[in-house]
């Protein structure tokens, strides 16, 4: 151990190549980046004062208005053909909600508290970006999606109790993941 006190190197010749390996852990936030003290070069769009000010933040922080839709917040129509209400939200809620550039729309569904409903209306939040839609109920019961309910909706979630099923017709056009409550 002599070299490492006099800062000398010692010739190898046994291997023609030396490996090294090194582990980073790196944290995303989905929030985004405060200031350059969240990156782990400590630079951000190639500028390393960026963020020091709060007005500095540029494109990097993802703020969110996190909306929570439930039953009370549709409106519904009679429908004698399936016996039931089907629910889809009005034209003015849906352009207040598109007001809004960085939404995340969860709704609920709880079909105990509700009468008579079926499911989805045609178009019920057809172009509304939806993250979640989360559909309840204590006792069995099938919920109807109808042609294009969920359309250009980029829904990512679809979580339903275990004893609700799901009667689906031409409701998606994006991939989406279901869970079982």
């Amino acid at each position: 151990y002599d070299f490492l006190r006099n800062k000398t190197s010692i010739i190898d010749n046994v291997a023609s190549w030396i490996d090294t390996y090194a582990v980073v852990k790196v944290h995303y936030d989905e929030n985004g980046a405060e200031s350059v003290r969240n990156s782990m070069f400590g630079i951000i769009n190639a500028d390393p004062s960026w963020g020091v000010t709060m007005t500095d933040t540029g494109d990097y922080w993802q703020e969110r208005l996190i909306y929570n839709m439930n039953e009370f917040d549709m409106t519904y129509r009679e429908s004698s053909e399936l016996n039931g209400k089907l629910l889809y939200i009005s034209q003015s809620k849906m352009n207040e909600l598109q007001k809004y550039n960085r939404i995340k729309i969860i709704i609920t569904i709880n079909l105990d508290k509700l009468t008579d409903v079926v499911g989805l209306d045609y178009q019920a939040f057809k172009n509304l970006e939806i993250d979640t839609l989360i559909i309840k109920s204590s006792t069995s019961k099938e919920f109807l999606l109808l042609d294009e309910s969920l359309h250009n909706t980029n829904l990512s979630k679809l979580c339903r109790s275990s004893t609700v099923n799901l009667i689906i017709t031409n409701a998606f056009n994006n991939d989406y993941t279901e869970v079982v409550l």
